[in-house]
């Protein structure tokens, strides 16, 4: 899936989507629900004693994303092309330069019916995320802010945005069920 129309809420009201000509600088590249790699397998089997083992099992690549950088035209320039001082958002690389981690998750069942009176006693065990998936959330996009001293310069002064963690998720959960049937 590669393009270059930006996948956000505004762009589907036309704000902010291809505005002026710094909307094209790297923008074509791989779209933002780009996913080389699905995968999902699932299944049951009837194990001996009348057990029954099922397992969902997916696989997705991360997104793609590229580096981005804001840069501020110099006040004496803006003054003489009577233009904002606004800063504007450009990619410095391609989207799909860099990728997100991928994710894999493996959910497993293990169940039993017994008979009991009139009817059956389930007994399940359901293991969620057994592999321990987890998502780091972290800023890796140094971004930040590049302010030219003139025009058609490379002397200036940038000032680096946040890098940092911003989050762990990722939990195993291990249930059991009882459920009677009649």
């Amino acid at each position: 899936m590669k393009g270059n129309y930006p996948m956000t809420r505004n762009s589907s009201y036309s704000q902010g989507t291809f505005y002026d000509a710094n909307a094209f600088v790297n923008s074509y590249g791989n779209m933002p629900f780009s996913r080389p790699i699905m995968a999902k397998l699932y299944g049951t089997v009837r194990l001996p004693y009348d057990f029954m083992f099922s397992f969902i099992f997916m696989h997705t690549d991360g997104p793609p994303w590229g580096r981005t950088v804001s840069v501020q035209p110099p006040e004496a320039w803006a003054a003489a092309h009577n233009a904002r001082t606004w800063t504007e958002s450009i990619y410095v690389e391609p989207p799909g330069t860099r990728w997100d981690q991928p994710y894999d998750n493996l959910d497993l069942r293990v169940e039993k019916d017994f008979a009991l009176g009139p009817g059956k006693l389930g007994v399940y065990m359901d293991v969620f995320n057994l592999l321990g998936a987890y998502t780091i959330s972290a800023v890796k996009n140094p971004a930040g802010t590049w302010i030219p001293t003139d025009a058609n310069t490379t002397a200036g002064t940038y000032a680096p945005g946040f890098i940092g963690l911003t989050g762990v998720t990722g939990t195993r959960i291990i249930k059991f069920s009882l459920l009677y049937k009649f």
